[in-house]
C-alpha cells in the first residue's frame, strides 16, 4: 500500500502477460485467457490496491474501452458503408477520419 505505482503497472502486466503467454498455445483462446484473468483480477485484485491504484487502474480500463468501443462501432460502420455503395475505400481513407473524430 505504500507504492501505488507499482501495483498499477503489476496489474496492467498481468493483463498484458496473460494474453502474450497464453497466445502461442493453440488450444488456448485468447480471448479466454483475456476474460479469466480480468474475472480474476476484478474479484481478487480490486480490494487489495491502494485507492490511488484502484482509481488509475478503473480510469485506465474504462478509457481502454471506450476507445476499442468507439473503434468497433466506427468501423462498422465504415464497413457497412463501404459494402453496401463502394469496394474501394480502404483502411488508409477511414484512419485520418476516425482520428478526426477523436
Amino acid at each position: 500500500k505504500n507504492r501505488p505505482q507499482v501495483e498499477f503497472l503489476i496489474t496492467v502486466a498481468f493483463a498484458y502477460l496473460s494474453y502474450f503467454v497464453f497466445a502461442p498455445i493453440p488450444i488456448f483462446s485468447e480471448f479466454i485467457s483475456l476474460f479469466s484473468c480480468g474475472f480474476a483480477l476484478a474479484h481478487f485484485n480490486d480490494s487489495h490496491l491502494s485507492p490511488e491504484s484502484r482509481l488509475a487502474t478503473r480510469t485506465l480500463f474504462k478509457s481502454w474501452g471506450w476507445v476499442a468501443e468507439t473503434f468497433i462501432f466506427f468501423q462498422i460502420g465504415v464497413n457497412t458503408s463501404v459494402s453496401l455503395h463502394d469496394d474501394s475505400w480502404a483502411w488508409t481513407q477511414s484512419v485520418p477520419v476516425l482520428i478526426l473524430a477523436l
